[in-house]
């Protein structure tokens, strides 16, 4: 098995073949990219113990690693804080962003769980109706998570349609070819549901699938 880590942020690149028995492992989660062994073979080799780490120890700034299994590429992260350095592997951002959604999603239900003790007041427009002011406070950490945990479902939703285009797609929109970058950046999400996800998918029946994303999008 071949073991390399790599430094992305400073040219030349070189990779260190270190051991990484422990950490080599690579989980579906993670952030991957396939890399050729032609590729790999361009990257200069060294040991760890002839090359000098000190100035990836900056406290406050950040590096980041490509951890080589094989032909699997993988990002480290690192992170340097009060004279140690940390390190962890970039998600895939669709779940990290998804995480977030429930982790908002659960300080909602605890804030809705004290609104019975947080009622600064009540508005008695009518004798069958009636309506309780919330501590302002309260209010205010519940439609900013709420706002948030949107957001974030959105986030979620874009990233993962943006994780199904192929590297090498290729779409033509007003007579300009639309790499995949092209297609993340410049198309709304509408559009990739509409024009870009059959083509992935091979979907035959188009109008079957406009009416099921037309139903769920809207």
């Amino acid at each position: 098995m071949l073991n390399r880590i790599v430094c992305a942020n400073f040219q030349p690149y070189c990779s260190y073949t270190e051991p990484l028995a422990n950490i080599t492992e690579m989980k579906p989660d993670l952030k991957k990219y396939s890399i050729s062994q032609d590729v790999i073979n361009t990257v200069p080799q060294k040991k760890g113990e002839d090359s000098d780490f000190k100035k990836y120890s900056k406290e406050g700034k950040s590096t980041t690693w490509v951890l080589l299994v094989n032909e699997t590429m993988k990002y480290l992260t690192q992170i340097n804080l009060k004279g140690n350095s940390y390190a962890g592997f970039m998600p895939e951002p669709y779940l990290l962003f998804l995480a977030n959604s429930k982790s908002l999603n659960l300080k909602i239900q605890k804030l809705e769980n004290t609104f019975k003790e947080s009622i600064d007041g009540e508005l008695n427009p009518s004798e069958n109706f009636n309506l309780k002011i919330l501590n302002q406070e309260i209010y205010n950490q519940y439609i900013l998570n709420k706002i948030s945990s949107l957001v974030f479902l959105i986030m979620t939703v874009e990233s993962f349609v943006n994780n199904l285009i192929p590297e090498k797609m290729n779409i033509e929109k007003d007579g300009k070819i639309n790499s995949k970058s092209d297609i993340e950046k410049t198309y709304k999400l509408k559009e990739k549901f509409r024009d870009v996800i059959p083509k992935i998918k091979e979907i035959k029946d188009i109008k079957e699938y406009q009416n099921k994303y037309s139903t769920n999008y809207n």
